[in-house]
Formats: C-alpha cells, structure tokens, sequence
C-alpha cells in the first residue's frame, strides 16, 4: 500500500500537461490545452486540460478525470500503477505501508512477476537461437509468422523432451513453491516436471504488459495431447479477467474506436499481419462479462469475427447477448465457409481481408435471422421463432434510444409493423417482471410512452436540485453566508432531515461530512484529486465549460456580469427551497396514489389530514419562490 504522503507529494508535483503530452498533441487555446480525444476517434479536438486546476474533460464522450484517471484509461494501469509511472517520471521515491498479510502477498506477486519474466525470457530464446528450435521457427515460416511479430508479442519455444525450464529454473535458484505457483511446472506422484513441452508458447500480457501466463500451441502431430493449452489459474491469472493481445491492441483499439474478438492465439497474430492491430481473444473460454469491462476501457464496440463451423455460430450467439446486456454495440463477421481468421489472411492480402470485414460486417438483427432462420424463410412458425429471439436481445439493451433504432431495423428487416413488435416487446418486459415477481431495473425497463409519467418528470427535478445543492457545497462550502455562517453549516440545518436519492450524491455527502469531521479541506482540487472516480468526474463536469466570459468585456467595454458568488446567500435559499418543494410535491403524489388504492385497514381520514398539511406547506414555499402553482 502506498503512503499516503506519497500520494500526496506526487499530485502535488505532476503537472497533467507534461503526461498528457506523451501520448498526443495539445495546443494552446485560451488559458487551456486542447487535442483531439485519445479515448475516441475524433477530427476536431474537443479534448481540454486545464493546467490550473489539473484535469481533463472531453466535451465529445464525456471522459473526465484528473492525471492518475488518464493513465488508468490509456494504460490500463491500476491506481498503484499509476503512482509508480509517475513517481518513476518525476524522480519521487515511492513510500509504501504495509500490514504483515499484505507484505506476503506483494511479496508472492512479485516473486511470481520476476520469474515469469524469466520464463519468457527463456522461451523466447529457445525459439530464436537454440538448436532445438528449430523445429518451432520452421512452424512458423510456414506460417508465414515474421521475426518482428513474433518479437512483439514475445513468443517462444519450449522443448518437447526433458524437464529443461524446470533445471534452468533451480540453477537461477527459484524456490520449487513459486515454480508450483506458477503453474510453469506440475508436481506429481512425488515428481515436479515442466508444463510445457514441444510447444509453441504464447505469453499472455495484463493491461501494464507484465507477463501473467503463458498458453502453448503443440506442433507434433499427437492426437493423445490437446493441441492448446494454457497456464492454470493463479494469483496474477485469472483467464475469465485475461484476454490474449489486449496489452498490444489497446492503443489501436482507442484509434479505431472498436475491438475484433476472434478465437485464439493465431488468429490474433494472423490480423496483426493483415494490419488490423485492434484485436483480442478470449484464453480457452468464452467470453465473459469481465472480457467485456476490460474491452470497454477502451471502446464501447466490438466485431465478432469466426469461422462458420457450428461451435464458432453458438459461441457467437451467446457472446451477442451479453454483449448487449453489457450496454455494448455488437456486430458481426463471417468468414467464407471453411475458413478462419488465420488461413484467411495467408490467402489474402492486407488490403484485400480489411475490405472484407468492412463489407460484411453486420448488426446482429440480420445475423440472427440469417444464421437460425437459413433454409426455414418460408415457414412462418420458425420465422415467429426467430423474431422473438431478436426481440429477446433487443429487450435487454439498456439504453432507449439504441433499443427503438434495432426495433425499426427489424421492422424494416422482416417488413413486419413496428407497433406490433412494439407490442410483444412490452409483453416479453411484463412477462419476465410476473416472472422474477421483481421490478425490472428502471435502467433495463422500456418506457413505452413518448411523454413521460409526471413522477419520473418530478424524480428527475429532486435529481437536479439535489446535484446543484452538491455543487455548492463543492464550490462553496467553507463560504460565510448571511454574515456569519458558514454555507456547509446552513445547508446541514436547512436540510438535516432530507435524505438524497441518488447514490453518488449520497456517497459525496458522506465524503463531505467524513472532510469536516476530520478537518480536512473544502478547496475544489481536493475533489478533482479524489480516489472515487465518480466523484472526480462529477466535480470536473461542474468546472469546465466550452465557452469563458472574456476579460475584454469588463475592462474595454466595462460590461460587467453578475457572478455567482455575489448573491450567494440569495442562490442557496432559493435552492434548498425548491429541493423541498419538489420532495413535498413528490410525497402529495405518493399521499394520492395510498388515496386512490385504499386497502381495508387504511385510515382515510388520516391521508386526508396529510394531503392537507403536505398542500399547505406547498403553497407556502411556492409562494416564497414566487412560483404559481397550476394544480
């Protein structure tokens, strides 16, 4: 665990420009920095920093964050990553604190890092300059594998006879527990021997590009072995959170905004030959919704890419609907028949197999259609069948907007009523809340009327005076308002028996106490440096803005405009008011809705009383507001 000072010292010393700059081009525009986002493909800049105030903000996608936040986007690094890039960078030792359990396990995961180096170190030196690799660099001219790629993704060659890692291991004195650990040697019947024999070896990198495992393609002719296997699960891989290639695509991923899933270790490197660098593979399991966080780092979109076989089709119908499920866009290429990735590009050009996967990409409401319905487009009930199954998926897409377009492509796909489909979608919603006997998430449940209910228009106004409450207290907080009190302390008063509804205005509240309890600061930079990633964003999306009011309206023109801050005690009344004004507009319609829906022990009288008291402390803040109420 690092110290804290540490932590400290270093956002204290790095300057976001000076990181940012490694990785693209900033101009200087105004008092800030501006480029084209490196998180997604853009062509005019709407990526800013602000030097001063040590963020980043895209008006395009919306990313945010301070200079830790960018490097765990662009790298992929954990947060101890980024701490130790950085103090590598500017020259800061790295204090750290640890407990005894924690000073084992590093200690462990150390240990397991340096000798799977090692590993790949020696693997890799067997395939280039060892006797007995050659076997291995004639496999890989036939097929057609070049010296440079097999560099860039570290590959080796592990012998087919003896136990050779495991004596080389022992001499460089590396303990047989970590050996075991490792998974690089197995123990059995009271003999320890290598995992890897006869192999090609294909190390397996995490997102810092540290080598985790390895996987091993076997090139004799043995049908008694499986032709792959991988490492076994261990305390650095776990295969369902790893995927092969990610350390080298992620750069290409974020350049062209989308990732190629294909099967294996071949076929990745087979569309690194074809140019096409943004591509990963799952490690001998199917993709998982762990894969999919990992992917979304750096893209919200994926291409399936598989040969025509039948387990290649199924892998690929499942891996659609998790993907939507995930709120990721998903779309798909098949490959001739007979074909995958890897022959495909030996028997095309570069040029020619980027055409291909540009052409026939697809969405995955006519690949399913195609795929389950084939030689059935005549008979209607497998057509119902297949309808319902793209309906299926399209019922899980979380976002509305992105659910109503695939509706209108099936629609438009099998010349079918969109109300209809409309329709059986809203029953599929019903049928899976009877089902469950829960509430679909108000993220997954489908709003089926354009105009929205007026309780979701009333919970979406107490979001809002909630949000600008918070963004007072961040700006404004250690303020004296009215003369004498601070604005914390005023709002804590005036607002001490409301509860917030939305989680992240609830945690920074928290957060908020916990700093004045413990005497900690108010200032905005606090926030910005904030561990909670939500929180920093939160607080950005507040202090950065497209447009400044410029000096030359005050000093030439001597046009002057009212701030903020001059009539903040004005800002803060009217803002608590309104917040209650909404709850106490929110409780008369849950007063109403006991009311209408009386039950035979409900006390009539007693929500009629409340109706009245809830109405007449509704006038009277409306009144105070000068609003005029129209119900």
């Amino acid at each position: 665990m690092i110290s804290h000072q540490t932590i400290a010292t270093i956002q204290e010393v790095v300057r976001i420009e000076d990181v940012v700059q490694d990785f693209v081009t900033l101009k200087k525009k105004g008092n800030n920095l501006w480029a084209c986002c490196p998180f997604h493909h853009e062509k005019t800049p709407s990526f800013t920093i602000s030097p001063t105030k040590g963020f980043y903000k895209c008006f395009g996608c919306g990313a945010a964050g301070n200079v830790i936040t960018f490097l765990k986007s662009i790298e992929g690094f954990s947060f101890v990553e980024a701490i130790q890039y950085l103090g590598k960078k500017y020259g800061i030792a790295i204090e750290e604190v640890h407990d005894s359990q924690s000073i084992t396990t590093q200690n462990t995961q150390e240990s397991l890092y340096i000798l799977l180096n090692r590993a790949q170190q020696y693997f890799e030196k067997n395939l280039h300059s060892h006797t007995f690799g050659s076997v291995a660099r004639s496999y890989c001219i036939e097929r057609k594998i070049p010296t440079i790629l097999l560099e860039k993704f570290g590959i080796g060659y592990s012998f087919s006879t003896g136990n050779h890692f495991l004596t080389y291991a022992q001499e460089a004195s590396f303990d047989q527990e970590i050996l075991l650990m490792s998974g690089l040697v197995i123990a059995q019947e009271k003999k320890v021997y290598d995992r890897f024999r006869g192999r090609l070896i294909f190390p397996i990198h995490n997102l810092s590009g540290k080598v985790i495992g390895f996987g091993g393609r076997l090139l004799a002719n043995n049908t008694q072995q499986p032709k792959y296997i991988n490492s076994p699960e261990t305390l650095l891989y776990q295969k369902r959170k790893a995927l092969y290639g990610l350390f080298q695509a992620k750069k290409a991923i974020i350049q062209h905004d989308f990732c190629y899933v294909v099967e294996g270790y071949t076929d990745v490197l087979a569309l690194h030959q074809a140019g096409m660098e943004n591509v990963v593979a799952p490690l001998g399991t199917a993709l998982t919704a762990d894969h999919l966080q990992l992917i979304s780092r750096f893209t919200q979109q994926i291409v399936l890419l598989f040969d025509q076989d039948k387990a290649g089709v199924q892998a690929v119908l499942k891996s659609i609907d998790l993907i939507v499920a995930q709120d990721m866009h998903v779309y798909i290429v098949a490959l001739p028949p007979e074909e995958d990735p890897d022959s495909f590009v030996q028997k095309n050009t570069a040029a020619e197999v980027q055409s291909y996967c540009k052409i026939h990409k697809q969405n995955f409401v006519s690949f399913k259609a195609q795929i389950l319905l084939q030689t059935k487009i005549n008979d209607p009930l497998a057509k119902t069948q297949v309808i319902k199954n793209i309906l299926q998926t399209i019922v899980s897409i979380q976002d509305e907007v992105t659910r109503m377009l695939y509706i209108k492509m099936c629609s438009e796909y099998f010349q079918m009523d969109e109300a209809t489909l409309l329709a059986e979608c809203h029953r599929m919603v019903l049928h899976k809340q009877d089902s469950t006997k829960k509430n679909i998430s108000s993220h997954v449940e489908i709003t089926w009327k354009k105009k929205e209910k007026q309780d979701d228009l009333l919970q979406k106004s107490i979001h809002i005076q909630e949000r600008e409450s918070i963004r007072m207290l961040l700006f404004y907080g250690d303020q004296m308002i009215n003369g004498d009190v601070p604005l914390h302390q005023y709002f804590s008063d005036a607002l001490q028996e409301v509860t917030y509804t939305l989680p992240l205005h609830q945690k920074i509240l928290q957060c908020y106490k916990k700093n004045i309890a413990n005497n900690l600061p108010f200032d905005l930079k606090s926030w910005v440096h904030h561990t909670d990633e939500d929180i920093q964003k939160f607080t950005i999306n507040f202090m950065v803005s497209h447009y400044t009011i410029s000096d030359v309206w005050e000093k030439k023109y001597q046009i002057y405009v009212i701030k903020e801050e001059d009539e903040l005690s004005k800002n803060v009344f009217k803002n608590i008011l309104r917040l209650k004004l909404r709850l106490i507009q929110k409780f008369i319609n849950d007063n109403l809705t006991l009311l209408k829906e009386p039950t035979p022990t409900t006390d009539i009288m007693h929500l009629v009383s409340i109706h009245q008291t809830l109405k007449k402390t509704e006038t009277e803040i409306a009144h105070h507001l000068g609003i005029i109420l129209t119900h």
